[in-house]
């Protein structure tokens, strides 16, 4: 397993991939989880043994204290989903089901094939990428917004669409939109 992270927060102890104690969980993990200090507090009157200041191990130790459920409620809770209180109960259970469906092995996987730390960051080579290239974001999520704008720019054969009303995940919380952005993009001509 590979991981470059943006190293915010604990430079020096913060390493990934990070195991828990027991080697039995492992995370690698791109992100902020804004009220760390408060869960970490909490965590060492409980006494967990903090071996980083950094909020993954935090993210790790809520995972190996309370489990997938706990885990997916607090992963809900975080601000950068704030927008899917908007979407329809039935969309929100849906999204709760996918979510709890998921095990140790399972996320571990999707980690090391897909993941942020499986990714050679490729950001100073984006202006060599001349193939038509569709970039979506939603506009309630800022960093997600800049972030697109930022790849977009970079690419001379990118278009920047940004769904309005929707935040961090537009697929889901926009779907139609997103579905006829992706589906009219597929169908042009690029020598046209």
């Amino acid at each position: 397993m590979a991981h470059r992270r943006l190293r915010i927060i604990d430079l020096v102890s913060g390493q990934q991939p990070m195991e828990s104690p027991d080697g039995q969980v492992c995370v690698v993990f791109n992100g902020e989880i804004y009220n760390y200090p408060e869960l970490k507090k909490d965590l060492e009157h409980q006494g967990y043994v903090f071996r980083s200041r950094s909020d993954t191990e935090v993210l790790l130790a809520l995972y190996m204290r309370d489990g997938i459920e706990a885990f997916v409620d607090a992963w809900e809770r975080q601000p950068i989903f704030a927008s899917h209180a908007a979407l329809p109960p039935s969309r929100i259970a849906r999204i709760r089901r996918v979510r709890l469906d998921n095990s140790v092995a399972g996320l571990a996987a999707s980690l090391r094939a897909a993941g942020q730390g499986a990714m050679e960051p490729l950001h100073d080579r984006l202006h060599a990428v001349l193939a038509p290239t569709l970039v979506i974001a939603g506009a309630l999520d800022a960093a997600g917004r800049a972030r697109a704008e930022s790849i977009a720019a970079a690419m001379p054969g990118a278009r920047l669409e940004i769904i309005d009303g929707a935040g961090h995940t537009p697929h889901e919380e926009r779907p139609l939109r997103f579905r006829r952005l992706a589906l009219e993009f597929l169908e042009e001509d690029p020598a046209a």
